[in-house]
Order: structure tokens, then sequence, then C-alpha cells
């Protein structure tokens, strides 16, 4: 299979557990409500203001609907009801690597073992929310490297929908994803999930895979493959920082 762009609407109504999912997190976290203003309340108005001005109600409500269309702007619409989803744990899957560059190196090749051993093939991935993986440009010379590799596999820095792939492919991808979210403290989290899989998975900055379980079954079956497939479990699913001694993440920036 090659990889294959889709509209995130396409790639969501493949996959009922992952729509859910989606649902579920942008209603937390794009959640427009701690954000609005009312009148009275202090606000700096543009960019050369001397000090912030008390708010009327005219300026409340015009501020509050561009922020209301803002974060409407970064979710996905939803028809109907979502499936009930019963929640069934989570577990963080770390390796063993001896730095992040070590874990790079390693990653396609035990998430391909796992794939195997877990009946993970079809592949989707789709960011958390309406924003592009790869809208910074960064400087970091080994996420600036990734963010050209995966420009030539097809991605653009505009695209923001989904994407259809093997766990040939995904083994390929994944280096890039990790070196992306590790030096970008501003990029979208990386969702993924397989056809006929009641989990969805995370890649975050500590080089850890990150497994929300909507089936017990599953959820056991995927901590027994990922054990045979070299990775390790972190207890209570803690997930730190282990490449660094004091914790700091070089070449990580954030949007301001």
């Amino acid at each position: 299979m090659t990889i294959r762009f889709v509209s995130r609407k396409d790639l969501l109504a493949r996959h009922d557990v992952l729509a859910a999912y989606m649902r579920s997190w942008q209603a937390a976290m794009y959640d427009p409500e701690p954000h609005l203003v009312v009148a009275g309340d202090h606000a700096w108005l543009g960019d050369d203001a001397d000090e912030p001005m008390v708010l009327t109600a005219e300026q409340a409500d015009a501020m509050n609907g561009e922020t209301i269309a803002s974060f409407m702007a970064l979710c996905d619409e939803f028809q109907g009801e979502p499936p009930r989803l019963d929640y069934a744990g989570r577990l963080v899957a770390e390796t063993d690597a001896s730095s992040f560059e070590d874990f790079t190196d390693r990653i396609g090749e035990l998430f391909s073992a796992f794939a195997q051993k877990a009946g993970w093939s079809d592949i989707l991935l789709i960011t958390e929310a309406r924003r592009p993986l790869l809208a910074r440009e960064l400087d970091h010379p080994p996420a600036a490297a990734a963010a050209n590799a995966l420009i030539k596999l097809g991605f653009t820095r505009a695209f923001d929908g989904g994407i259809v792939c093997d766990t040939d492919d995904l083994s390929r991808l994944l280096p890039h994803f990790f070196r992306i979210a590790r030096a970008d403290g501003s990029a979208p989290a990386m969702l993924m999930t397989a056809q006929g899989s009641r989990a969805v998975a995370t890649p975050c900055k500590y080089g850890n895979l990150h497994f929300e379980f909507y089936d017990p079954v599953e959820r056991d079956a995927i901590a027994e493959a990922l054990g045979k497939s070299g990775f390790l479990l972190a207890p209570d699913g803690e997930c730190v920082e282990r490449f660094s001694q004091d914790g700091a993440i070089e070449g990580r920036s954030f949007r301001i």
C-alpha cells in the first residue's frame, strides 16, 4: 500500500471509535467558554495599545464572536450522537533506547514487530484538530530534516487531513512524527489507530507511545504484543523524559 492522503471527513467516517475519541478530545481541548469575556473585563485591544481597556458590552460580544469562531475552525463537524465508548484504560509504551537518536533509528522496526503481533495492518492517522502538522518551519536540524522527508513523501505545509497507510509506511513515518513532536511544542498531536481496533495511540515528545483503550480484551492483547516486540510498559502509565539529564529538550520551541 502507498501512503494515501484523504479528507478528515473521509477518514473519520472509516472509524467510529476514532471519530468518537476525536469528538471528545476536541470538546475538552477547544472549549471556548474559559476564554470568553464580559463587559467590564480588561483586555488589550490591538498590538499598539498602551494599556488594557475596560470592555463595553459591544466589545465583549465582538471579542467572544471572534474567539468562538477561531475555536470552531479547529474542530471537525460531527453528525448525530457519538457511539458510546466504554473506557478500558491506558498505557504508555517506551523503549530501552540510549538516546533519542537511537530511539528514532529503532522505532520503525519495533513498531513493525508490534503491528504484526497485534494484527494492526490498515493504519489511519489524523491530527487532533484542523491544524497542519508541518505549519511551522523549524530551525532544529533533525526536525527540519524530518519535515523535509515528510514533504518528499507527499505531505504539504498546509495539509491537515487524514492519512491511510500500511505498517511498512507507518514505520517510515514514525521517526519523523516523533522528531517533530519533540521539537515543535505547538504542533498538533498525531492520533493513530488501525481498522478493526478500538484503541487510539499518540506519539509524544518523550519518545513514547500513549494508548487509550475501549476494549479490555484488546488492551491486554496489545500490552502483550508490545512486550513481545521490544517495548517496555511504563510503570503506572507514567510518561517521563529519559533522554536528557535535566529534563530539557534540545531544540524544542513554541509558536508565540
